[in-house]
């Protein structure tokens, strides 16, 4: 117990220096804290056997000492739970039932009326009163072809320190949930670059702090609803081909500390960095050395690509660029299977990139070997228990009827 508070602690106090950058370290305290109240308890009922040994005479007094030294702890742990029952009501009798609901269902319904695109929201603590400050996370519930940049499980993702990184460019006040990220404060102007590199379509700003950054960036509302503006942010493609040959990453350290880094450099987001790629892509040992020497250029036109539609499990387009990697906006996993194309490849920031070998491109989210090996392993398990089961069940009904014959026979 004593590790396992111990241990996070350290974490938590040293995981930055460490660059722990894709840990929440937030989340190790609970550990400490559930450390230190059942490690008091151990030490409060050592303290009670302690004095029972010395006055054994004294049950008494032991028993209310006992008593006493519960209720103090018990008053110190409940005292530690803070506000959790208005929490847990406030945050589970849903968003219908907020005073503010209807400027809410306002923003959904504004947004449901804009053709399909992703969706970027401004950081706001004044959300919370809708029911929480992630409330524009459920976006998609509401409208259906506006997915939000937030989502469920969003910080288990690879995205996650990008997104962080746009919210604290969109926002006047940002969470900045990951403390060893570098970011750079309210800046439309430069967010918006990035959010090019994710395919939105959309961004809505909810503080004058923010409206002005936009109004300076040269953006022009599209609607409003309530304290809610909503800007276009970009053209919304989700797949798009390279202008230039990309650049395999080659150097020392960790693809995701490269990946910040070239997001950092947003003048030349258009010179693409992969984890991997054809052994015809040039390798660069740091991020500067994609931007240094000739690279091969492609001339493309803007029809290109078409017809990209994206599902849960599938994504696929037609082009016109046979044979030039296109960027798949979609964050990268193992699982993803091209057809019709080389790839996918892992890219900067968490994206794909993909060669088309032909003008049908399909990519499928399929079962790893992994997957299968560990659905195997839950099947046989199960068996093994039924089977156990059933002959332990036989085994017992096999010993009470040689306990009832022997009982007859010894009559």
């Amino acid at each position: 117990m004593v590790g396992l508070g111990f241990g996070p602690l350290l974490l938590y106090l040293v995981g930055p220096q460490l660059g722990l950058s894709a840990v929440n370290n937030g989340r190790f305290l609970p550990y400490w804290y559930l450390a230190v109240s059942v490690v008091g308890g151990v030490g409060l009922g050592l303290l009670v056997d302690w004095v029972g040994g010395r006055f054994p005479q004294s049950r008494f007094g032991t028993a209310v000492l006992a008593s006493l030294l519960a209720l103090l702890f018990l008053v110190y742990v409940t005292g530690k739970v803070g506000d959790v029952p208005h929490w847990v009501n406030w945050s589970f009798t849903g968003y219908e039932e907020k005073s503010r609901f209807p400027e809410y269902r306002d923003l959904m319904e504004v947004v449901d009326g804009l053709p399909p695109g992703r969706v970027a929201w401004e950081d706001d603590e004044r959300v919370y009163a809708f029911g929480t400050d992630l409330a524009l996370m459920l976006l998609p519930y509401w409208t259906d072809t506006h997915p939000s940049m937030a989502g469920l499980y969003y910080e288990s993702s690879l995205t996650t320190p990008f997104n962080l990184l746009n919210a604290s460019e969109l926002s006047a006040e940002s969470s900045g949930r990951i403390p060893t990220l570098s970011y750079r404060g309210l800046d439309v102007a430069r967010g918006l670059k990035h959010l090019e590199v994710f395919g939105v379509r959309y961004y809505i700003a909810s503080t004058d702090e923010a409206k002005a950054s936009a109004r300076q960036a040269g953006l022009d509302p599209i609607a409003e609803s309530g304290m809610w503006t909503i800007y276009p942010a970009s053209e919304g493609e989700l797949v798009v081909p390279a202008t230039s040959e990309p650049s395999v990453w080659g150097g020392p350290g960790d693809f995701v500390e490269a990946s910040l880094e070239w997001y950092g450099d947003v003048d030349h987001l258009d010179r693409w960095l992969v984890k991997d790629g054809p052994e015809s892509w040039r390798r660069v040992a740091s991020v500067a050395e994609r931007l240094d020497g000739e690279t091969r250029e492609y001339e493309i036109t803007d029809a290109a690509v078409g017809d990209v539609i994206v599902e849960d499990y599938r994504i696929s387009f037609r082009t016109e660029a046979v044979g030039v990697p296109h960027m798949v906006r979609v964050s990268y996993f193992p699982n993803w299977t091209a057809h019709g194309a080389e790839g996918p490849f892992r890219a900067a920031p968490s994206l794909m990139v993909v060669v088309p070998t032909s003008e049908e491109v399909v990519l499928t989210f399929d079962r790893s070997w992994e997957e299968y090996a560990g659905m195997g392993v839950t099947l046989f398990t199960i068996v093994a228990l039924v089977v156990l089961g059933y002959r332990t069940r036989r085994s017992r009904a096999e010993l009470k009827r040689d306990d009832t014959e022997e009982m007859e026979r010894s009559r």
